[in-house]
């Protein structure tokens, strides 16, 4: 699987399903359970984190869907409800990164001579941004050995 989890290699016309239903599943988790830890503790480092787990855990989804049955009701149930969780908890710390990247290149407020509607703005983003990142925080501390342990499956 490449390194972003987009695209899967080693499987074939020839694969039995169960054999590439783990090779998907375990690759798709394994992207999510690498930048699942890097959103929570380094996001700003880098925001890419916390954008590539949302679009992890949708590409888990994803495969959950397609080889759900070939997974036990029990271990899918679970991971879908780990995902959902761990989705949610990116997608609203995402959220406020795309608004206050949106803020950051708009020429049009800026030019506008509303230096201070911009600043109260970015101000209000960034509380709101650190409060989605302690959810995401908890999400990881709560969630991330339940990933690891899907991952390995």
């Amino acid at each position: 699987m490449a390194a972003d989890g987009k695209w899967v290699s080693g499987l074939s016309a020839d694969t039995p399903s169960d054999v590439a239903a783990r090779q998907v599943l375990a690759g798709r988790l394994g992207v999510v359970k690498h930048y699942l830890p890097l959103a929570a503790k380094t996001p700003d480092e880098d925001v890419e984190y916390v954008h590539q787990l949302r679009v992890a855990t949708r590409r888990s989804g994803a495969a959950l869907r397609i080889f759900g049955a070939l997974y036990p009701r029990k271990r899918l149930k679970l991971a879908k409800n780990v995902l959902r969780t761990v989705r949610r908890a990116a997608g609203g710390a995402r959220d406020w990164d795309v608004f206050l990247e949106m803020l950051d290149g708009s020429d049009a407020l800026r030019a506008s001579g509303s230096e201070a509607a911009v600043d109260f703005l970015t101000g209000y983003a960034f509380g709101h941004r650190a409060a989605a990142q302690e959810v995401l925080k908890d999400v990881a501390a709560s969630h991330g050995l339940l990933v690891d342990e899907l991952a390995k499956e």
